[in-house]
C-alpha cells in the first residue's frame, strides 16, 4: 500500500524510516490494519499490512508524516472521508500481535462490545437449540455419517455442540483421550457442511499433528500457513510460501486459498 499527498508533492520531514512496525488506525477504528514501512522517499511511503483491504486503491488526502496522520478514502471500512492514523509500534516480534489483538479488543463496535463481554465480563457463550435443517440435511448423508461413527458418546456431542455454538465452544480433555481425533474429525464434518475452517495452535507441530491425520483420511483440501522452515516435510507440498512463490496475479492467489 502506498501513501503519498494527492498532488504528489514532497511529505514533510519525519522520524519514520523503512522497517519500522506501525498501526494504522481511525477515529471510528483501532487498528484498521497492522505493518511495516517497505521504503520511503521524499513523495510517497510504501506499507506492507497484516491482511488484504477490500476496495485497496486508496486515494491519499492529505498526509503529515510529523504529526503521523493522513486521510485516506478506504470505502470498505469508511463511507466518508475521515483521519487515519498511522502510530509506530515501539515492540517487535509476539508482542505486537498481542498488544493489536489487545487494541481491536478496545475498539467502540459491536464485534468488540461483544468480544469483551464473553472475554472480560466471562459472558457464557450461547449455543442454538438445534443444527439448522439445511446443516442437518449435510450431516445426515453418508459422508458425514461416516465421520460421526467411529467417535464415541462424548466425542460425538462435542462435535455437535460445537456446530450449534455461536460464540466458542471449550474441549477439555486428559491427554490419550482423542481430541485430536475430535479434531479431526470436526474439521472434516464442518467441510462437508460446507464451512470453512481456520485451525491455530500455540505450536505448529500441534497444527502440523492434525493436518497429518487429516491427510491419513485421505482430506487434503488446506493450506498450510507460516515459514517453510516450521513446516512438518510430509505436509510441505501444503505450504502456502511453496503454492503461492510463482503466482503473478490476484487470480493467481485466489486459486491457492479456494
Amino acid at each position: 500500500m502506498q501513501l503519498g499527498l494527492k498532488d504528489k508533492s514532497r511529505l514533510p520531514k519525519t522520524l519514520l524510516q523503512a522497517g519500522d512496525h506501525v498501526i494504522l488506525s481511525t477515529d471510528d477504528r483501532v487498528a484498521v490494519a497492522t505493518g511495516s514501512i517497505v521504503k520511503i522517499n521524499p513523495v510517497s511511503v510504501s506499507v506492507t499490512v497484516d491482511h488484504q483491504l477490500p476496495e485497496a486503491n486508496l486515494e491519499v488526502k492529505y498526509f503529515n508524516l510529523m504529526t503521523s496522520t493522513c486521510m485516506l478514502n478506504i470505502s470498505f471500512y469508511l463511507s466518508f472521508l475521515q483521519e487515519v492514523h498511522v502510530d509506530q509500534i515501539g515492540y517487535q516480534g509476539d508482542q505486537s500481535a498481542l498488544y493489536s489483538n489487545l487494541s481491536r479488543l478496545l475498539a467502540d463496535d459491536p464485534r468488540a462490545l461483544n468480544l469483551r463481554k464473553l472475554v472480560i465480563d466471562r459472558q457464557k457463550p450461547q449455543f442454538r437449540k438445534h443444527i439448522s435443517g439445511p446443516l442437518m440435511k449435510k450431516i445426515d448423508t453418508p459422508a458425514g455419517l461416516s465421520i460421526l461413527k467411529p467417535l464415541n458418546h462424548l466425542q460425538q456431542l462435542a462435535v455437535i455442540t460445537a456446530l450449534t455454538c455461536k460464540d466458542y465452544t471449550l474441549i477439555e480433555g486428559l491427554p490419550g483421550t482423542g481430541k485430536t481425533s475430535l479434531i479431526v474429525a470436526l474439521i472434516r464434518l464442518a467441510v462437508v457442511c460446507g464451512l470453512s475452517v481456520l485451525l491455530t495452535s500455540f505450536t505448529h507441530s500441534a497444527v502440523d499433528n492434525v493436518l497429518i491425520k487429516l491427510l491419513k483420511e485421505d482430506f487434503n483440501s488446506f493450506v498450510r500457513l507460516g515459514r517453510q522452515h516450521r513446516i512438518h516435510q510430509s505436509i510441505m507440498r501444503f505450504s502456502a510460501e511453496l503454492k503461492s512463490q510463482h503466482c503473478q496475479t490476484e487470480e493467481d492467489i485466489a486459486l491457492v486459498y479456494k
